[in-house]
């Protein structure tokens, strides 16, 4: 059982982010803990990639979640779709809030950060029932990963979330270019 304040580290395997976390755990909790004006949430949701979503959601290599297969006509409007039904795009978000979003970096949370607290409660809560919704993880084209990069975007302003931009974390990936296509790539900001 996890109590308030406590921290919790994820990880999982990943082509991109190869190699474990290498800092000494109570030297990145104490990072963590002087950065909380910027990062309120006091996690890394996720490790930023430098492919961008509409990269993500074109690949056709990714095979169908659930009995409908992938409308690879319709990447775009699907994608849109999502964003309007997870909350990422909404009335005040202005027209171009699909096309922007396309372009924006993925993300993988092959390892992440957090301590317990609201703020990470709350972004975990709205992951693991929309989990759950198979009318919107059957048109991800990584479920729970492309969940977690939607959501990022939902919600990093008004949790105060952060994701790593670590380009270190991939050089090898960067070098071979195994994580692009001809879309492109989002070298980030």
């Amino acid at each position: 059982r996890v109590h308030w304040g406590d921290w919790v580290v994820y990880h999982d395997s990943s082509q991109y982010v190869q190699a474990g976390i290498g800092a000494p755990l109570p030297i990145l909790f104490a990072w963590l803990k002087e950065r909380r004006e910027e990062n309120p949430c006091e996690c890394l949701a996720s490790v930023r990639l430098r492919s961008t979503l509409q990269h993500e959601f074109e690949q056709r290599c990714v095979p169908s979640y659930g009995s409908a297969p992938r409308d690879m006509d319709n990447a775009y409007n699907t994608f849109c779709g999502l964003l309007w039904r997870i909350g990422v795009c909404t009335p005040s978000s202005g027209s171009d809030c699909c096309p922007r979003h396309w372009q924006a970096p993925t993300h993988q949370h092959a390892w992440s950060v957090w301590r317990k607290n609201r703020r990470g409660a709350r972004f975990l809560r709205d992951w693991a029932e929309r989990s759950t919704d198979v009318e919107t993880i059957a048109h991800l084209p990584f479920v729970d990963q492309s969940l977690n990069t939607l959501l990022m975007y939902r919600w990093r302003k008004e949790l105060g979330m952060r994701s790593l931009w670590a380009p270190m974390l991939y050089e090898q990936t960067w070098e071979q270019d195994v994580d692009q296509n001809l879309v492109g790539r989002n070298e980030g900001s």
